[in-house]
C-alpha cells in the first residue's frame, strides 16, 4: 500500500516522538551538568584568630615595648583577615581604656601605649 504525503507507517510516529523526547532529555541533562560545573563554589574557612587572643597578644607587646605603632600592627598580621582581628582587638582595648593612642603626622601614623604611661 502506498502512503499519502505526510502519512507515516503505524508505529513510526511513536518512534520519532520517542527519539525526539530522548534527545530533549539528553540536552536537559547536558545543560544541568554544564550549569552545575559553572556554579560558584563557596568555601567556608575557619580562621584560628579571636579578638580575645589578639587583645592578649597586643597587650603583651605593648607592655614589653611600651609602644606599638600602626606599621607594627600590619607586620604582626599574617593576612588581611588577621589584620582585621588585630585592628578590632586594638579598638576594643581603646574602648576598655586599657591602652591610649598617640597620633603622629602623616597617613596612618599612630601608636598605642599602656594606659598607665
Amino acid at each position: 500500500s502506498q502512503l499519502a504525503a505526510g502519512e507515516t507507517e503505524p508505529g513510526e510516529e511513536l518512534e520519532t516522538f520517542n527519539l525526539y523526547k530522548l534527545m530533549r532529555v539528553y540536552e536537559g541533562v547536558l545543560a544541568r551538568r554544564r550549569k552545575r560545573s559553572e556554579a560558584p563554589v563557596h568555601t567556608v574557612i575557619q580562621y584560628p584568630y579571636s579578638i580575645e587572643n589578639q587583645k592578649a597578644l597586643i597587650l603583651n607587646l605593648i607592655n614589653i615595648n611600651n609602644n606599638l605603632n600602626f606599621n607594627s600592627l600590619l607586620k604582626l598580621s599574617d593576612n588581611k583577615v588577621h589584620f582585621v582581628y588585630n585592628f578590632l582587638a586594638m579598638l576594643e582595648l581603646l574602648q576598655q581604656e586599657l591602652v591610649s593612642i598617640q597620633t603622629g603626622l602623616g597617613f596612618n601614623n599612630f601608636s598605642v601605649q599602656p594606659k598607665n604611661s
